[in-house]
């Protein structure tokens, strides 16, 4: 199990917000961009998918969005189209819900084939990908090379709970994301591991809910990301609330 106890002594300065939205396509043939959002449980990625899909139709985007959920009914999706956000109560397609499984193994199938569908629909531009909070982000990104060349994978981005990293990734957490002991939840060593697994794999990282985390909290987890992921953009936001253009810059842009 992967658990880091001790902090790096020196924590990096988070980048200030920027205004940009979403950058142009760069040149050459038109390219579906796919957007993976992976995080543990109450981490916040509803609500960032959320603020990302309304910034995109601000921006004159047209999108598409993947909702997993393990469960036979997907509670993100349908939180999702009972928010409001521009174009998912007119278009039914607009959100597809996978559902009774996960997209990184037993839906990964299913994936690559919405992957595709999005990629050969000339009145799509974006996907985005809400993984279930027990994915781990490597198979989900994967498949959007398997996907064929209309896709291009633009950012794996780790939402992270700031106020609950560290416990997280010392073992201090259950599965629900709490630290009460409750009975039947995972193995902390699991979600651990799983923490450490989502933050190592993305290309950015957002630190929610820093609205509600102490400076310490805030410190303790730019650091540990930091270590566990020297190459990752790391962004402080609250209720997903950040610039859309840190998350989905061209490939190798």
């Amino acid at each position: 199990m992967r658990r880091l106890r001790a902090l790096p002594r020196a924590v990096p300065a988070l980048p200030a917000p920027s205004s940009l939205l979403f950058p142009p396509l760069p040149p050459g043939p038109p390219t579906t961009r796919v957007v993976v959002l992976t995080g543990f449980l109450g981490a916040g990625k509803t609500t960032t998918l959320a603020r990302l899909l309304d910034a995109a139709a601000a921006a004159g985007a047209k999108v598409r969005a993947v909702v997993n959920d393990v469960g036979a009914s997907n509670i993100d999706a349908a939180t999702l189209r009972g928010m409001g956000v521009p174009g998912a109560a007119g278009a039914p397609d607009f959100v597809l819900a996978l559902t009774a499984g996960c997209v990184c193994c037993t839906l990964q199938h299913e994936l690559t084939a919405a992957i595709a569908d999005a990629a050969a629909d000339p009145e799509v531009d974006w996907v985005f990908v809400e993984c279930t909070g027990l994915a781990s982000p490597g198979p989900v990104a994967a498949a959007v090379a398997v996907a064929g060349e209309g896709a291009a994978l633009a950012a794996v981005v780790a939402v992270v709970d700031a106020s609950t990293l560290a416990a997280g990734l010392a073992g201090e957490l259950d599965g629900d994301g709490r630290d009460d002991g409750s009975d039947g939840a995972p193995d902390p060593g699991a979600v651990a591991d799983l923490l450490a697994d989502q933050v190592e794999g993305a290309d950015v990282v957002l630190l929610n809910k820093a609205d509600v985390a102490t400076p310490d909290d805030m410190a303790a987890a730019a650091a540990l990301v930091a270590a566990l992921n020297p190459g990752a953009d790391i962004l402080a936001c609250a209720r997903g609330a950040v610039p859309p253009a840190a998350l989905a810059s061209p490939p190798g842009g």
